[in-house]
């Protein structure tokens, strides 16, 4: 006998079916706000709020570490990567306390105390014993390398592609941008407000539909994405972001070929067997395994799928 297909009616063309949920992961630290979830040295570095940091190789077992090195607040936020070639990139963002008189030469002139935001951009051939300044004018959330040896960097001042010399800058989208995404000619940008797509290798990008309706045997959710907060290369080449605004925060994925976002938050938004999840559930961080297992730090502690 032929089995039945079973057809869900009343989903746009677009939804994506999901069965697979996040669950909460990790020793009890991590059942606390997480600051921070990345891959260092082919191993998951999470870090709480508190500072308790905690490294596992397989997501399963977990050993406490070292806690990371913070910059001190007058250095701001700092971003580094290391090219394949060995060439080092530092994005450093503070705000600098300055004082200035609103009438200089007058007797009675005020003085104003405000606070202005220093960016730059550096760049070290030997290892970061010698840095150059390649921008004084922005800074960067992200730095991608490509096959042809040329740097992609998304930041404050948009996205921009720099050649091998890293003398040569061409800006290919003007918005302020966390992230961007390579695969070939195949680029995906996430900007502080929208996500876009270019099929050209960045000299044309078009905008992504934000609309996403996810589900499952639970039930299903109609999810938006709206101000990204990171995007991230996974194992298998597909784009994901982790996006904030005031309806709540989200995971998405993007795989090739597709044009659309998936919507990946059952276990976020919706808890197996116990339905919606009440109040507002603050993501953090996204990081992901070598063998393609996603972990998402939130302000509820360490989630996993895969």
């Amino acid at each position: 006998m032929k089995k039945r297909r079973i057809r869900y009616s009343g989903y746009p063309e677009y939804a994506n079916r999901n069965d697979r949920p996040w669950r909460e992961t990790g020793p009890r630290e991590l059942r606390a706000p997480i600051l921070e979830v990345a891959l260092v040295d082919g191993a998951l570095l999470v870090e709480n709020e508190s500072g308790a940091t905690f490294r596992s190789v397989d997501g399963a077992t977990w050993a406490p570490a070292p806690a990371k090195r913070r910059p001190p607040p007058d250095e701001g936020t700092v971003v580094e990567a290391t090219a394949p070639d060995g060439v080092r990139w530092r994005s450093t963002e503070r705000y600098q306390r300055v004082t200035y008189d609103e009438n200089p030469g007058y007797q009675f002139s005020l003085m104003h105390t405000a606070w202005v935001v220093e960016r730059a951009i550096d760049r070290s051939t030997d290892g970061g014993a010698t840095w150059t300044r390649a921008r004084d004018d922005m800074s960067a959330s992200a730095f991608v390398f490509d096959e042809r040896g040329r740097t992609w960097v998304a930041g404050s001042s948009g996205l921009h592609v720099v050649g091998a010399s890293g003398a040569r800058w061409r800006k290919l989208h003007p918005d302020p941008a966390v992230g961007v995404v390579l695969d070939g000619e195949r680029v995906v940008l996430a900007t502080t407000q929208a996500t876009f797509l270019s099929r050209d290798g960045g000299d044309s990008f078009a905008a992504i539909d934000r609309r996403c309706v996810e589900y499952g045997e639970w039930g299903s959710a109609q999810e938006e994405v709206w101000d990204p907060r990171r995007l991230l290369r996974a194992p298998d080449g597909a784009a994901w972001t982790i996006t904030s605004d005031r309806a709540g925060d989200g995971v998405f994925r993007l795989a090739p070929p597709s044009e659309r976002w998936e919507s990946i938050n059952f276990g976020l938004h919706a808890i197996p067997g116990a339905g919606r999840r009440e109040g507002h559930l603050g993501l953090t961080a996204l990081a992901f395994l070598p063998s393609g297992t996603a972990f998402v730090g939130t302000s509820a502690g360490l989630f996993r799928r895969g």
